[in-house]
């Protein structure tokens, strides 16, 4: 297969697309592409795979894709499927064996795994295996993870490019960089060659490619989690962490993996700080009165700020934190005192590299029979790529003793004072910036032999203020530029706010939708899929009947769609008619005429788990969908994609929403319901509502509708088979009651005939 260099992504959180609906079902439809550790567990109930077929169907992406594209994977599991067999059966009898149970993790290449080689990215290492686990693999075997494979890194955990494996690249474009060091984790998990991933973060490289990847990535607090079975690099700065495609598996994962490790002393003092379980509170209104502080100073000295892709860049990172600011947060502008020349301290970190490094090919020597035996043999060997081998070679000689680590040591102390000042003095939740202010660069075509080709890997870089400073740090997807390029925003606490960052991250990814699949990386022919339900016969097939007065008579009956449908009425073309749209998933079935058959188009719109709601946002005659997430909406006002025409927050996410024209100007807005009682809006701008009035009973079922046909829409509450109507919005008695259908038949409001009289639609299913 060829493959496109250039992947085009829309940098936009909502996406309506007219696409053939085989096509759409196929990419829909997999269990395995953009995978969160809840569908896959979803799945396992359900019957529809095994934990056989997800590790096998990775294993074929990984084959399939990998090699000639992003170049992510090194090395494939031999035992994948064994394993996957084992938790089959212990699933048989006794259910999830954890946490992680058959969640196939990607993990980089600095990190020891007993049953594969870890070559830290170096083809001195080729082939070498410890023997051992690092804590955290063991940690998630133990919570039932399958290890699938090994990531390609930057060798010795910097750059993107070594001399074991060759260059990652980004699968968003191929021709440019993933990031470094852990970049193999981070096109990995992107292009869907895993579940969740583990990466390293010394000076970035764990948000690098979270940010670049269209992906999610947390460094902890340093001490959080274990670094033991990890080559260290500057283990004051070391750290390790999830790289996911959603935070809340990226706090799914730091559950299992964070607390303190006998064998690494600094997680003593995680003891007391250490979240029972990071996920637990994940909510879609986790931003409503925080505040957020952002800094916009460049704090990378080679930030070029007349750079064409810097403007593209900060216009995502602005409307990012509009975004944030729709959400509920409160936006506060913040300068750190001295930010970029206390910055400085980091590189200083390399004097610990050193001894850091003997003391644990020290440690190798007592297990295994490690090719060298010192730092000094890794930075004098011709087999480094010499642009790795240049930077080692600097750090020779350098000891913690020198007077630019101590002052190095100092500066991290000032900085670290001045920002938890700030967020104190602000009162701030978090701080916001962009991981990178530049777009990835396009990769050197001499890379791998060029001494100079790394020269500008951390060019506008603003990864560097978490590990000075050793306060956590999550990067998460802020959308595209118009190159079609990911941007991230990184989200950082003072110490040990974790769960906080989680939180807040997960309301903006779950406002926003930012992640979206690269497009070279379909779902494969084959992939698990949901079994199929069995289809009704045809005579049992779900019918609309549809009453054009309040005779209760039926005029028009009908069949359409399935019965697992989700039903939505509107006026789709504007003919002044409603008819009947259903929706799988994603996907609406769009009919422009009473009469079943076809549809008249196939629409993609929003996400699965989205609350769809049906209208007139505009007042031009035509219906469209409008998406609501928590106590968020995006409103669209035509069926032509691209961003939303209007976002704003109403009501609160436990409300009940109804959709109608309350003031009869033509435009529909909302109004929420809490019991018996009606808050309705009559513009599209949040705040108060305009009027509020209590009509019918708390357990009544309410619908909308024009019931006189006035242009002004109100409330009739249904209990049973009757229908108490008002015909204004003022609460009170019934103007109309009638009864019409059966007991348990579904019921749906639109004016099927196009005279301007709202009626009522029943339908009626093999089981109604």
């Amino acid at each position: 297969m060829r493959l496109a260099v250039a992947a085009l992504i829309p940098a936009v959180a909502l996406t309506l697309v007219a696409v053939p609906a085989s096509a759409a079902e196929e990419a829909d439809e997999s269990l395995v592409t953009e995978a969160t550790i809840a569908s896959i567990h979803e799945a396992f109930a359900e019957g529809d795979m095994s934990c056989t077929d997800l590790v096998q169907a990775y294993i074929d992406r990984i084959e399939t894709y990998d090699a000639e594209t992003t170049n992510s994977v090194q090395v494939v599991n031999d035992e994948a499927l064994a394993t996957a067999a084992e938790l089959d059966a212990a699933y048989a009898e006794d259910g999830l064996s954890g946490p992680l149970h058959c969640v196939p993790v990607l993990v980089k290449d600095q990190v020891e795994t007993a049953d594969m080689p870890t070559t830290y990215g170096s083809a001195i290492f080729s082939g070498f295996e410890s023997g051992r686990d690092a804590t955290i693999v063991t940690r998630m075997r133990d919570a039932g993870a399958v290890i699938l494979a090994k990531t390609n890194m930057g060798e010795y955990a910097s750059g993107w490019a070594g001399s074991s494996f060759g260059v990652c690249r980004n699968p968003y474009d191929l021709t440019r960089a993933a990031s470094s060091s852990s970049c193999g984790t981070g096109a990995a998990v992107a292009a869907n060659f895993g579940a969740v991933g583990i990466a390293e973060d010394t000076g970035g490289s764990t948000r690098g490619p979270a940010a670049w990847n269209n992906a999610v990535g947390l460094r902890p607090t340093t001490p959080l989690i274990s670094r033991y079975g990890m080559m260290p690099a500057n283990p004051s700065y070391d750290t390790l962490g999830p790289l996911t495609r959603t935070v809340e598996d990226a706090a799914i994962v730091t559950s299992v993996i964070a607390g303190p490790d006998a064998n690494d002393p600094l997680t003593a003092q995680a003891d007391g700080h250490v979240a029972e379980d990071y996920a637990a509170d994940l909510r879609t209104e986790a931003l409503e009165g925080k505040r957020i502080g952002v800094i916009r100073e460049p704090q990378s000295g080679d930030t070029d700020i007349t750079a064409p892709d810097y403007a593209r860049v900060q216009a995502v990172v602005d409307a990012a934190y509009t975004d944030m600011e729709h959400l509920g947060a409160e936006i506060v502008e913040v300068e750190v005192p001295d930010l970029r020349a206390l910055l400085a301290a980091y590189s200083t970190g390399g004097a610990e590299t050193e001894a850091a490094t003997n003391a644990y090919l020290a440690t190798l020597a007592e297990i295994a029979d490690p090719p060298v035996s010192t730092f000094e043999e890794i930075a004098t060997s011709p087999l480094v790529t010499p642009t790795r081998q240049a930077s080692l070679r600097a750090l020779l000689g350098r000891t913690t003793e020198d007077p630019d680590y101590i002052e190095g040591e100092q500066m991290r102390q000032q900085l670290r004072d001045a920002v938890t000042a700030v967020m104190e003095d602000n009162e701030l939740d978090a701080l916001a910036y962009a991981t990178f202010d530049h777009e990835p660069p396009v990769i050197p075509a001499d890379q791998l032999t060029n001494p100079g080709a790394m020269a500008g890997v951390r060019q506008g870089s603003n990864r560097s203020l978490a590990p000075v400073t050793g306060f956590p740090a999550l990067a998460v997807p802020a959308g595209f530029t118009t190159a079609g390029l990911p941007v991230g925003i990184d989200l950082l606490g003072l110490p040990w706010s974790e769960k906080s960052l989680f939180e807040l991250a997960y309301a903006y990814e779950q406002g926003t939708g930012h992640r979206v699949a690269p497009a070279d990386f379909p779902a494969l022919p084959g992939e698990p899929t949901p079994v199929p339900e069995p289809q009704p016969e045809p005579s049992r097939s779900p019918v609309f009947h549809l009453s054009n007065d309040w005779r209760g008579t039926t005029a028009v009956s009908f069949p359409y769609g399935r019965s697992t449908d989700e039903v939505l009425i509107g006026d789709w073309d504007g003919d002044g008619k409603d008819s009947v749209t259903v929706r799988r998933g994603n996907r609406f079935h769009v009919s422009n005429a009473p009469r079943g058959g076809d549809a008249d188009v196939v629409l993609t719109y929003g996400r699965p788990g989205d609350v769809v709601l049906v209208g007139d946002w505009d007042g031009d005659g035509t219906d469209t969908f409008a998406v609501r997430r928590g106590a968020t909406y995006h409103v669209k006002s035509s069926l032509r994609g691209g961003d939303a025409d209007s976002v704003f927050r109403y009501g609160r996410e436990a409300d009940t929403v109804l959709v109608g024209d309350w003031d009869g100007n033509g435009t529909d807005t909302f109004a929420v319901r809490r019991a018996a009682t009606y808050h309705v809006k009559n513009s599209l701008r949040g705040g108060d509502a305009d009027t509020v009035l209590t009509y019918g009973r708390a357990s009544d079922v309410t619908l909308a509708g024009d019931w006189d046909g006035n242009g002004t829409d109100t409330f009739a509450v249904q209990r049973g088979r009757t229908f108490h109507v008002t015909n204004t919005l003022r609460g009170g008695a019934a103007e109309t009651a009638v009864t019409f259908g059966r007991e348990g038949d579904e019921v749906h409001v639109g004016d099927w005939d196009g005279n301007g009289t709202d009626t009522l639609g029943i339908r009626r299913t093999s089981t109604s």
